[in-house]
């Protein structure tokens, strides 16, 4: 599912002029579990972020 949605929704994200940075601070730990789901559906973790938020409606 995730990955279907980085297809449709984010494959022109990249190119996108007015992208804001977003820097989140979290335990190491929480982040190399993040790195690792994102890893195992073949995507970077911003496409990973970005599709937690199109779940929850944000998108």
């Amino acid at each position: 599912m995730v990955a279907e949605l980085v297809a449709g929704r984010f494959e022109n994200a990249a190119s996108l002029a007015d992208d804001a940075r977003l820097v989140v601070n979290m335990p190491e730990a929480l982040h190399r579990k993040v790195k690792l789901r994102a890893v195992e559906r073949g995507i970077t973790i911003r496409e990973y972020v970005l599709a937690l938020l199109a779940n929850d409606g944000l998108l």
